[in-house]
């Protein structure tokens, strides 16, 4: 009788299926993202991400659009951008007259 478990994919396709899924800090973000790693992009608690889907709110504008698959929630990497690139960049928080 053959054993089923012996059999697995060459290790070449393991290791890109390895380095798409977690990738270490520091590394580049996959194009798609789940909560978890899309808050943490976003520098924002994923249970504040997971809010701002009901409340259409996150950090005082519009929450960044997402993809529902089912019950997974994905955000696009591009559309996360995006939503960043609206904040001005500031030197400091005080105010100059």
């Amino acid at each position: 009788m053959k054993d089923l478990n012996t059999q697995s994919s060459p290790p070449a396709q393991n290791a890109a299926l390895s380095s798409t899924q977690d990738a270490p800090a520091g590394a580049d973000f996959p194009q798609r993202l789940d909560t978890r790693k899309a808050a943490a992009f976003l520098g924002v608690q994923p249970s504040s991400l997971k809010y701002s889907r009901h409340t259409g709110q996150l950090c005082g504008v519009t929450t960044p659009a997402y993809r529902k698959l089912g019950r997974r929630v994905i955000y696009d990497l591009d559309v996360l951008q995006q939503w960043l690139d609206q904040f001005e960049l500031q030197t400091n928080t005080g105010i100059r007259r």
